[in-house]
């Protein structure tokens, strides 16, 4: 998995979530959550939430097509608060 962006590890495991690095380059620390753009190097491992240690593999990366251009994308949304009080007699 050398090379790969830790965003595209978590689309490589389908039997498991990936959920962190342990990066081999600072000693085996731990790096739960990395960011997105973290790019995996030599030694690295990554970890995995997974029914058992023999249960997931990584597979193939998906192919994405794009059906849009993403700066052409709209987003839109409501933010709606409520505030209200019971009274008890």
């Amino acid at each position: 998995m050398d090379g790969l962006r830790f965003q595209d590890v978590l689309i490589s495991f389908p039997e498991a979530i990936p959920c962190g690095v342990k990066v081999a380059a600072e000693g085996g620390k731990i790096n739960l959550n990395p960011d997105d753009n973290y790019v995996l190097k030599e030694g690295d491992e990554v970890l995995v939430i997974a029914e058992d240690d023999d249960t997931y593999a990584p597979g193939p990366l998906p192919e994405v097509i794009l059906l849009f251009s993403p700066s052409e994308q709209k987003v839109a949304f409501s933010l709606m608060i409520f505030k209200f009080k019971i009274l008890l007699n």
